[in-house]
């Protein structure tokens, strides 16, 4: 009988653990943000964070226009916005078509492949900004 106490005490404190993220773990959250008051994340700096749009891409020649004009409209609203663009030796006529914005973006033309995980630590070391997004080059939706 020991037994099935055991495993009954077990399996309860295994669900309480497994409920913990959605349930304890946010009220403890909201007990320390009453308690100690909000952080600037880069001191002196106020609030404004400057932020880089990064985006690898390769043989997109059929969607990489629209994709660039895309954030082209995003910088028109954000002015310090920084647009990476990393072309991983395309076979296509991508880097071509992104040579055409290349007085607007920080433009890399790989002449052999290197792979994804490259470009994007190659743009992320590049990037200037305190926060950096990185995108694929599908349509803009």
């Amino acid at each position: 009988m020991t037994g099935v106490i055991f495993f009954s005490l077990l399996g309860w404190l295994l669900l309480l653990l497994a409920l913990h993220p959605f349930t304890t773990y946010p009220l403890s959250l909201r007990l320390l943000a009453r308690r100690q008051p909000a952080r600037e994340f880069f001191p002196g700096q106020g609030s404004a964070l400057s932020c880089a749009v990064c985006m690898c891409a390769y043989n997109e020649e059929h969607v990489i226009e629209a994709k660039v004009a895309n954030l082209l409209r995003l910088r028109e609203r954000e002015p310090g916005l920084e647009i990476l663009v990393y072309v991983d030796a395309a076979s296509d006529r991508t880097a071509e078509i992104l040579r055409r914005y290349a007085d607007r973006i920080d433009l890399h033309v790989a002449t052999e492949r290197h792979g994804k995980t490259h470009g994007m630590n190659l743009l992320a070391a590049r990037a200037r900004a305190d926060l950096l997004l990185f995108t694929d080059a599908a349509r803009p939706g």
